[in-house]
C-alpha cells in the first residue's frame, strides 16, 4: 500500500512539473523607478524581487543574485515562462 501511495504521488509531482505555467506577472515595487516583478507559476511556485539591470541580466532578491546567461536580454514574459516551466 505505502509503495502504491509513493508512487501515485512522485506521478502527480512529474504531472504538475510537466503542465506548470505562468499564473501572473506583475509589478510588486518600483524603487528608484525600477519595476520588481513578482511571478506566480500554476504549480505554486512563486518567485519576487525580480528585476533586470541596464547590462541586460535579470536579478532575484534582496541579494541581488545575477540569473545568469540564460535569462541575460529576455522579457519579463520570457524570463517568468522559463522560471515556471
Amino acid at each position: 500500500m505505502n509503495k502504491l501511495l509513493a508512487g501515485t504521488l512522485a506521478v502527480g509531482v512529474i504531472v504538475t512539473s510537466i503542465w506548470a505555467g505562468v499564473k501572473e506577472v506583475y509589478v510588486g515595487s518600483r524603487p528608484n523607478g525600477v519595476p520588481y516583478y513578482v511571478v506566480n507559476c500554476t504549480n505554486g511556485n512563486h518567485y519576487h524581487s525580480i528585476h533586470q539591470e541596464n547590462d541586460g541580466y535579470w536579478h532575484r532578491g534582496a541579494g541581488l543574485s545575477n540569473m545568469g546567461d540564460r535569462y541575460k536580454g529576455l522579457s519579463i514574459n520570457e524570463v517568468a515562462d522559463k522560471l515556471c516551466n
